[in-house]
């Protein structure tokens, strides 16, 4: 990798990283309201919630894109081990590989965070499930699995009523 304007790209490359990492922030912050409105009741504003976080989720991936062409201009892969080869290229690299260091903490963090709102989701699932079946006379013993996996009640039931 020969670059003409180090200070150029070095420049390039951190208003680059300053952007994932906003946009990075800003989909931890919806995570994190996610996170608050999963443990409450009501599940109207987490619908709105929800198409806000995929409306965040493709702004980052547009950052993203633009971090991975400059690597590829540059015949570099598009991935970590890419931009970690940038940073060692470039002659004053610090505030570069701090920058790259927080937007790495903040995925992680992104990470972490939606699979901790995925599980809660999860359980919220299966406790309506459950509290339905029960609805239906449906005991745990009682149920099968269906061609495909899911588990779905046996034919006959115990239900309460029928409406």
């Amino acid at each position: 990798m020969k670059v003409n304007n180090p200070t150029s790209l070095q420049e390039d490359f951190s208003a680059l990283l300053q952007s994932e990492i906003d946009e990075s922030r800003c989909l931890l912050d919806i995570l994190l309201r996610e996170h608050k409105l999963l443990q409450g009741a009501s599940s109207a504003p987490l619908e709105q919630l929800t198409a806000e976080k995929q409306q965040q989720m493709a702004v980052l991936e547009a950052a993203v894109v633009k971090h991975n062409r400059l690597l590829l201009n540059l015949d570099l892969q598009p991935n970590r081990e890419g931009s970690e080869q940038l940073l060692q290229q470039l002659p004053e690299a610090d505030s570069a590989r701090q920058l790259w260091e927080e937007f790495e903490q903040l995925i992680e963090t992104c990470q972490k965070q939606n699979d901790v709102n995925g599980d809660i989701l999860s359980l919220n699932q299966r406790q309506v499930s459950q509290a339905i079946d029960i609805l239906r006379g449906v005991t745990t013993g009682q149920k099968t699995y269906g061609p495909s996996g899911e588990s779905r009640p046996d034919n006959h039931s115990n239900s309460f009523g029928k409406a």
